[in-house]
């Protein structure tokens, strides 16, 4: 009863945040709401009515719609203030409450201020220092001169990443503009980074590197380094379900509770005595692993147990505790509950606490060694099929090989976890000892990454899934709960029974989900499609045909590659690329694309005629042409996407400007064509309008060199007479791109501009006659 009472507030707290973020209401109406409720209660208590546990729930909803409207209002008055420094240089002082993470250029960490200084933006700002800073500034309190670049408010309903995450600015600053000021962070914090630090230098003297950075991804949710090593192995964990290994979860801290039972079992400590000692340590490493939602959510849950253990309470009732550990964190943090981090965490722990029993009674195996095999498959199945729906929304993957990889997984991650916590804890005192436990831990590491490249190589290990809408995963959970129904005792014989009202049910919304799905799927036809990819200031535009043949045009400048390219394409499962075409050599379209190619496989690569130029060479040695067809094109050269659609290479010969020199590339599906030019200039243009006056004709333009003054004339553009015009570019750039004048240029003529800068990521479906365009920022 107290599981359903739990669940049933967990369930109206969410429905307050979700409809407090829908309607927009101030936070003061439902504060007021909220008051006449508890007022309300206490009166039904004070006259001994019943059922007034309805108002309760109606005033934790009113609590729960409050704190997040708040919560908002709060983060949208820091983005007001902040405004008023549109880039100025500031001297701002806060304290690094997050670990430094290399970038291209430096590093990169949060830093958080008061919510109200004197003088100054402030809030919760990103930090992008060029150069090497200290490794001790975690916790510290700092104080940055840095130019300041305000976050302009983003949706006003659902929350964005930026307001998820607090971030109300970023600040950037060069090599000696950091000065520590002292401590920020309370001392248990920088006791716990500075005993962690010291076990990390432990293990990496031991460790091979590769080894050393997966066992820190696994033990304190470090990142993984950007190494092409590192990125395929986090794409063969993604592959085989396993990359919540690298995630500190529940998981991790259940092996510590049990390393530490099993010490103070050895030391004779009684059971209920032993309780606050886990307590403190799994506090402790809580803040050594930096207090992400998934190992808070176990930390509370094991609280809750351990609290309930010592004052006698039923303890085995884990859903009412995982709903209770979910309650508190929304109350704490109410963007949690739009997090994906959030959300997978507690669902794969329902599979395993509600999921799982039921499946071990139906599907039992009583006999031999082969019982805790089953269970482990039986575990892994039960939260697989919980987050099955998640993943596919949000990355688009579902992987068939996931039961088998965590059953061959949990041996020998078990023994990483709790061997790499006690060896790197014994090198502190005695670093004989704790050598060879590292060895072995290094020799368990190095068959993790075997098996996940074993698993994760045949082609049907994980497939492609296309997104799901939520009313999609809702009637998957509602079907899910249906069917377990069914295969649960009933509760008053205790002997299974189908119940025909219920299956009938069943099978009409399973008729309903199909044929809709199908209905739609017709409705939408075959398409062309192009992808204008986010990646600031640069191009990269993906093109797939509508018999699945994958184009790459681009790949913005060095690091967008990894952050941006690599991730897109994951998420609409793209494991191999039929052609590129790489422009021309300018780095902000070519250093990306090298990244990219390291670890995408390509069957063809076009390149410009003038590709012996040193930038090109260089790219090509990171590339390793000799495991992709690389081909110099000439302007007329002409291919095909499929059976419908064809493509042709334009260019101006005889240029000697490296933007004049790109590759234009002309894409025809029915009455549609694509026209995309690269960083053509004006002169270039003239050129084009001379010798290809019936080719330019278009649809769609991605317009030349990121909309510079210096490109789309008035006579090209009038020639093209795009509908669309897509702009590639990067906020606040220093080069001015897109010019006004530009902008004016292609207003004039009625075309609609879509930028990256400001409605992210640009998509364009191609039918035969029509086109639809849609934009996605995050």
């Amino acid at each position: 009863m107290r599981s359903i009472s739990n669940i049933l507030v967990l369930l109206v707290a969410i429905s307050g945040i979700l409809i407090g973020s829908w309607v927009g209401v101030n936070s003061l109406w439902w504060l007021l709401i909220f008051l006449a409720l508890v007022t309300g209660v206490l009166l039904f208590a004070v006259l001994n009515r019943r059922r007034s546990g309805w108002l309760m729930l109606m005033a934790i909803f009113c609590l729960s719609g409050f704190w997040y409207s708040k919560t908002h209002e709060q983060y949208r008055f820091l983005l007001h203030i902040n405004q008023t420094y549109p880039d100025q240089w500031v001297t701002v002082t806060g304290v690094q409450i997050q670990r430094t993470e290399a970038t291209l250029h430096g590093v990169k960490f949060l830093l958080q201020t008061g919510s109200a200084v004197k003088r100054g933006p402030c809030g919760k700002f990103m930090v992008y220092y060029r150069g090497k800073l200290s490794s001790d500034t975690f916790g510290r309190k700092l104080q940055i001169h840095c130019k300041f670049k305000e976050n302009l408010p983003g949706n006003p309903r659902f929350p964005d990443y930026l307001e998820q995450q607090g971030i109300t600015g970023n600040l950037f600053a060069g090599e000696g503009q950091v000065l520590i000021k002292g401590n920020g962070l309370p001392p248990p914090y920088l006791w716990a980074e500075q005993i962690r630090n010291m076990m990390m230098q432990s293990g990496k003297k031991v460790l091979q590197p590769v080894n050393a950075r997966l066992l820190h991804g696994m033990i304190f949710n470090d990142s993984l380094s950007s190494e092409v090593s590192d990125r395929k192995l986090i794409n063969e964990l993604r592959r085989t379900g396993t990359i919540h290994l690298i995630s500190v979860s529940g998981l991790h801290v259940g092996f510590l509770v049990i390393g530490l039972t099993w010490l103070l079992g050895f030391l004779r400590i009684s059971k209920k005595l032993q309780i606050i000692p886990l307590i403190f340590g799994v506090c402790f490493y809580i803040m050594m692993t930096g207090m992400g939602p998934p190992v808070l959510r176990a930390g509370i849950m094991m609280m809750v147990y351990g609290i309930g253990n010592l004052i006698g309470a039923d303890t085995k009732d884990q859903v009412g505790r995982l709903a209770l550990a979910a309650v508190l964190l929304l109350f704490w943090n109410p963007y949690y509950l739009f997090q994906v981090s959030f959300q997978l965490s507690f669902i794969a722990t329902l599979g395993v606490v509600w999921l799982y029993p039921v499946l071990k009674e139906y599907f039992s195996i009583r006999q031999g060694f082969m019982k805790p095999v089953w269970d482990a498959v039986l575990v892994s199945l039960g939260a697989q099929i919980m987050v099955t729906p998640v993943i596919i929304h949000y990355f688009q993957q579902i992987s068939w090989i996931s039961p088998l990889a965590n059953l061959l997984f949990f041996l020998p991650s078990e023994l990483i976890i709790m061997g790499g916590l006690a060896g790197e804890s014994l090198a502190l005192i005695l670093p004989m000892v704790a050598r060879w436990i590292l060895i072995a831990v290094d020799g368990n590491l190095t068959a993790i990454r075997w098996i996940a490249h074993v698993l994760a190589s045949p082609g049907w290990a994980a497939s492609w899934s296309p997104d799901w809408p939520w009313p999609w995963i809702i009637a998957y959970y509602i079907a899910l709960i249906l069917i377990l129904d069914l295969l649960q005792p009933n509760f008053l014989t205790k002997k299974r029974m189908l119940n025909t009202v219920w299956i009938t049910l069943g099978v009409l919304g399973l008729l309903n989900f199909v044929i809709w799905a199908a209905f739609f799927q017709v409705r939408q036809g075959r398409y062309l499609e192009l992808t204008a990819i986010d990646v600031g200031q640069g191009d990269s535009l993906f093109i797939r045909s509508p018999d699945g043949i994958n184009l790459l045009i681009d790949g913005g400048d060095e690091g967008k590659g990894i952050a941006k390219v690599i991730p897109f394409l994951r998420s609409n499962g793209i494991e191999r690329l039929n052609l590129v075409i790489a422009t021309h050599g300018d780095r902000d379209h070519i250093g990306g694309l090298a990244e990219v190619l390291e670890e995408v496989p390509a069957e063809k690569l076009f390149l410009p005629v003038n590709s012996n130029r040193p930038a090109v060479q260089k790219f090509l040695r990171r590339i390793r042409p000799g495991h992709i067809l690389c081909e110099k094109v000439f302007s007329g050269e002409k291919f095909r996407l499929g059976t419908e659609v064809y493509g042709e290479i334009l260019d101006a010969p005889g240029m000697d400007d490296e933007n004049d020199c790109s590759l234009v590339t002309l894409l025809k599906y029915g009455k549609n064509k694509l026209l995309l030019t690269g960083d053509l200039s004006n002169q270039g243009e003239a050129i084009f309008s001379r010798k290809y006056p019936a080719l330019l004709r278009a649809s769609v333009l991605k317009v030349g060199h990121h909309g510079s003054g210096y490109a789309s004339t008035l006579a090209f553009i009038s020639q093209a007479k795009p509908k669309v015009g897509i702009i590639s570019v990067g906020a606040g750039n220093h080069f001015g791109h897109p010019s006004p004048a530009t902008i004016n240029r292609l207003h004039s003529l009625g075309i609609h501009i879509y930028r990256t800068d400001r409605q992210g990521q640009i998509t364009v479906k191609l039918y035969g006659k029509a086109f639809t365009v849609t934009t996605y920022k995050n």
